[in-house]
């Protein structure tokens, strides 16, 4: 119970014994024994002299208490803990307890953990480290705005928050995989390092010198050894670029195996661009959601591009939902509309089913026309639309989503991706069915999710839907497979 016009809260033990001063009170209008009166009085006044050594003691605390506050590290991965450490120091004559501390945060999906006993007592003039916790749900930018001790008088009858300010923060990053950890042959398994020359292509070998050959090509070694002229042949660069769509949608914020699912999906992303740049090829990363592409960022394979990547990716906005998204809506491709206006063109010709499906024609005409206007403005269509038109060279385009929202987005985006020569490969991020401990559900599930895959395959969509720590190495396996069928006669 807080005093008005006071920072000061009483606390149970404080108001039993107020309660016992009020029953005094009455024991001594009924029976006349002013004993009981001395006794309620007494009380009365042992509580006003202990708030008001409490309440002197308090404004040197608000300002003393608190000497300093350091934070281990202010970059770590999700799911591992904050660790923050406090100073105070007792400036008073009497001794001063200590028995909670608040956070106030940037993010409620924190957990905090204290590292001390729940009741600290420190003595006059005592100076004291307090160790804190503070493990993280989900990455990001966490911000931690300022610090309140919760203290209270030796007695346990008062209590009241010392507050801090304190302007610091931590870069919550994508974590590795989760339950199975990355070694190096893990996370590079199968990635075929290749040596790139500062002209982007490879050394093949050196042949005789022609009429007509670069003279910078020449290999002095090889000429003076064969007495010969001869020039160094290269093989033509075989490196594609690999786009990266995320997205950030709300169904992206229910709960993975560790974290949210956008942070599942941006520790893929984040390993995916580091096995891409190993390997030579520009990588860029696209975050979208439900109504709009968030940013874009050009292809690159620089060490740079990876610390823009890991960069955009803490910056991301994350929220835990405990509750479970909708059942995605089957989708419906406008290729299938397209083939049912076919087949009415053809019924449209008899005499016998002319003016039904002339009627039926309008009206699918007409449906045509409102469902591609509003597939214009999904953020996945966008996102597709703008790659398209700011990436020239085809490549690799890998879509990370729940599969939850914009399943027509995918379908007739990436079928367009594909009729200009990219690769499109969409990863299912956390299958409701693999979270599912009752078996009966995560079989209904599954099947409801083998029909969403089925469907995008009938739409030559790629889909993966792996554990968490086999995504990588399947992701691999599909980049392999894009090098062969680009550079088919490449010589190895």
């Amino acid at each position: 119970m807080r005093l008005p016009r006071s920072d000061i809260e009483l606390t149970k033990t404080c108001l039993q014994l107020v309660a016992i001063s009020l029953i005094l009170g009455v024991l001594t209008y009924l029976s006349q024994e002013y004993c009981y009166l001395l006794a309620s009085v007494s009380l009365i006044a042992y509580l006003a002299f202990s708030y008001a050594d409490f309440r002197a003691g308090l404004k040197l605390l608000k300002t003393d208490l608190l000497a300093g506050a350091t934070i281990e590290k202010r970059r770590v991965p999700v799911g591992r803990p904050v660790r923050v450490n406090l100073t105070v120091t007792n400036p008073l004559a009497t001794p001063v307890r200590i028995t909670g501390v608040e956070f106030a945060l940037s993010s409620s999906a924190v957990k905090i953990v204290s590292q001390y006993a729940p009741t600290t007592t420190l003595q006059p003039k005592q100076r004291m480290m307090l160790p804190q916790e503070l493990r993280t749900q989900t990455g990001g930018r966490l911000d931690i705005r300022r610090i309140a001790m919760r203290i209270s008088d030796q007695r346990g009858l008062f209590s009241a928050l010392v507050e801090s300010p304190l302007e610091a923060s931590v870069e919550v990053y994508p974590a590795p995989l989760p339950r199975k950890a990355l070694t190096p042959m893990a996370l590079y398994g199968g990635v075929e390092h290749r040596r790139i020359s500062p002209t982007g292509v490879e050394y093949a070998g050196t042949r005789q010198y022609e009429q007509g050959d670069d003279l910078r090509k020449i290999d002095w070694k090889a000429t003076a050894r064969l007495t010969r002229l001869m020039v160094k042949e290269f093989h033509p660069e075989e490196n594609f670029p690999v786009t990266i769509l995320l997205d950030t949608g709300d169904s992206m914020n229910s709960p993975a195996h560790v974290g949210t699912r956008l942070d599942e999906a941006a520790a893929v992303a984040y390993l995916l661009s580091r096995v891409a740049i190993a390997q030579g090829d520009p990588v860029n990363i696209v975050p979208y959601n439900e109504d709009n592409l968030q940013s874009y960022m050009k292809p690159g394979s620089r060490r740079t591009q990876l610390a823009q990547i890991l960069s955009i990716l803490t910056k991301l906005s994350r929220k835990l939902e405990e509750r479970e998204p909708a059942e995605p809506r089957r989708p419906r491709p406008l290729r299938t509309i397209s083939r049912e206006i076919e087949q009415l063109e053809v019924l449209k010709e008899r005499a016998e089913s002319a003016q039904y499906a002339e009627k039926v024609l309008s009206l699918l005409r007409l449906f045509r026309s409102a469902y591609f206007m509003k597939l214009r403005e999904k953020g996945l269509y966008q996102a597709f639309t703008t790659i398209s038109t700011s990436q020239t060279t085809s490549g690799l385009i890998v879509v990370l989503t729940d599969f939850q929202t914009q399943l027509d987005a995918l379908i007739e985006g990436g079928r367009a991706m594909q009729r200009k020569g990219h690769r499109v490969l969409a990863v299912q991020i956390c299958a409701p069915w693999r979270k599912e401990r009752n078996l009966e559900k995560s079989y209904l599930e599954y099947r409801r999710n083998r029909r969403i895959h089925a469907e995008l395959a009938a739409n030559e969509i790629l889909t993966i839907d792996a554990e968490p720590e086999n995504v990588i190495d399947m992701l691999n396996k599909e980049m392999a497979k894009t090098r062969m069928l680009k550079f088919p006669y490449a010589l190895r």
